[in-house]
């Protein structure tokens, strides 16, 4: 009996321990969980954010913050003015409404959820356009764990389990049944060391993206809010800190230890299988990066395993492809750092995907 009691008292103390965390004050102590979640629409199954317009040919545009832009633009009284667009260009984007589902650190299986949730909702786009970016298919990216226990909702998962790889319907459903598993203990805040990582979550947190879902305000971009560099044309010092200081503090927690994560690539297939059964157009795009990027992704041999996935989905889909980091399709080349282009450059990309939209 004294046998049993021992055993009962220790799985006591851990099940305390465990569901210590649901604490909040502790979980943000302790954990690599923050307060602000940048997928909370997707985890708690938030209500369509938009209202579609009926005379405007309606697109989900699905990304990371890399897709942030997409928030702000295309808008008529910018589309009016920009430098990069023709006249066929401004006349066929004003047909389209886009509306984004991007987040900072988003990957393929939030972008599926999302979907999934809009389409029982009985919401249907008219296209949908998906952002590929490499940093959003590594395994070993910081955010991976969090996003997927943090971004994927647990009834959306249990309704469309075909839906989800076997790898994440296990991470989601051991993570609700163990508080410490989903909340994974951070040792650098517990001993509050300033260190890499530390300084890295403060450069991903001053890029969160300040625009969220809702109806697009209709005016023109300004040079004071869009804060925005010309690759190969800006001082020394603004090249040193706002590049390539930030490659090096995001190489490591972004790129650090490469490694495909198949489940992300599976959930891009689901997407445009789901589309095609609803009879509903896709378009896969790749964001242009800061050449400084360009060289880390070269350096961390990312394209070995990425490309031939991708383009394997790709071929066998029949979809379009815009890839605006290698092809040279973009005359805008301003980035506000290293992994982002500029919002000056979105109207133009909204151009390209909408045109490869008509023309597939």
């Amino acid at each position: 009996m004294k046998h049993l009691s021992k055993y009962y008292l220790i799985f006591t103390f851990f099940f305390l321990l465990d569901k210590i965390l649901l604490v909040p004050e502790l979980r943000f102590s302790w954990t690599v969980s923050t307060p602000v979640n940048p997928y909370v629409d997707s985890l708690d199954n938030k209500e369509y954010p938009y209202k579609d317009k009926k005379d405007m040919r309606i697109v989900w545009n699905y990304g990371t913050s890399r897709s942030g832009c997409f928030y702000r633009v295309p808008v008529p009284a910018q589309t009016a003015v920009d430098p990069y667009l023709s006249q066929e260009d401004r006349s066929r984007i004003n047909r389209y409404e886009i509306n984004n589902f991007s987040s900072r650190g988003s990957d393929p299986e939030i972008y599926l959820t999302r979907m999934l949730q809009l389409l029982e909702r009985g919401i249907k786009p008219d296209a949908v356009f998906i952002e590929i970016s490499p940093l959003s298919f590594n395994e070993n990216n910081q955010f991976s764990n969090f996003a997927k226990t943090e971004g994927i909702s647990f009834f959306t998962l249990i309704g469309n389990l075909d839906k989800y790889s076997i790898n994440t319907i296990r991470e989601i459903v051991i993570s609700r049944l163990f508080t410490s598993y989903r909340y994974k203990l951070s040792w650098d805040k517990i001993a509050k060391s300033k260190n890499d990582s530390s300084l890295f979550m403060t450069v991903m947190n001053m890029r969160m993206n300040k625009h969220t879902a809702g109806q697009k305000t209709n005016q023109k971009l300004t040079d004071q809010k869009l804060n925005d560099y010309q690759s190969g044309n800006m001082t020394e010092r603004d090249y040193l800190t706002k590049f390539k200081l930030v490659a090096k503090i995001i190489e490591q927690p972004l790129l650090g230890n490469w490694k495909l994560d198949s489940s992300r690539m599976e959930a891009v297939d689901t997407m445009i299988r789901i589309a095609e059964e609803n009879g509903i157009p896709v378009v896969i795009w790749r964001p242009d990066v800061h050449p400084l990027m360009k060289e880390m992704y070269v350096q961390k041999n990312v394209h070995r395993d990425f490309e031939p996935a991708l383009q394997k989905i790709i071929q066998e889909r029949k979809v379009p492809y815009i890839d605006f980091n290698s092809q040279n399709l973009l005359k805008c080349n301003y980035f506000t750092d290293v992994s982002h282009l500029s919002a000056r450059c979105c109207s133009e990309m909204a151009a390209r995907l909408t045109e490869a939209l008509e023309k597939r």
